[in-house]
């Protein structure tokens, strides 16, 4: 399939240019077609996202990645690939984290529960997707998030986490 326009969005402009991020939608097009050199070239965006991070939503996965040239440079898909593997879950109903997920991203209006800090090995990234609804985030029993008992992300609202010495979560 060909790249499609109104399916991109700038949802980020960075202040001093730092990097900006785009995110594309395509129900049709796998994560190989999309990575495929000169896709974007038609782009409205194309002169301006050199270096910016890239969201796609394909028909067969997601991947974040970097825009270099003509071509994404793919940092994380949702199968673990990419230059940086990392374990990613798609959830659509409440889910019990695992101590291996690195990112979890929630499509809906539901709980996503943490396990134990004492289990903890990593950062856990959480984030409400683009179609996405209103995720609450719940620690394990009485440990807390930054001192909340839960925090709640809106639709492409996003938080990193890592566990403390102190038995709870703090936002990174």
């Amino acid at each position: 399939m060909a790249f499609t326009q109104f399916k991109l969005t700038k949802s980020i402009n960075q202040s001093r240019d730092i990097f900006d991020k785009y995110i594309y939608e395509s129900t049709t097009d796998s994560i190989s077609v999309v990575t495929t050199p000169g896709y974007f070239d038609e782009s409205r965006f194309s002169d301006e996202w050199e270096g910016s991070i890239i969201e796609c939503l394909c028909s067969d996965g997601y991947i974040v990645g970097e825009i270099s040239g003509n071509s994404i440079s793919v940092l994380l898909t949702s199968n673990g690939g990419g230059s940086n593997p990392q374990n990613i879950i798609e959830v659509t109903s409440n889910y019990l984290v695992g101590i291996t997920d690195d990112v979890v991203i929630g499509d809906g209006t539901f709980n996503i529960t943490l396990h134990p800090v004492a289990t903890a090995i990593k950062s856990l990234t959480i984030k409400s997707s683009i179609g996405g609804g209103i995720l609450t985030v719940i620690p394990d029993g009485s440990e807390v998030i930054e001192g909340a008992a839960t925090q709640v992300l809106a639709v492409e609202e996003s938080i990193t986490i890592v566990p403390t010495t102190t038995n709870d979560w703090e936002i990174i």
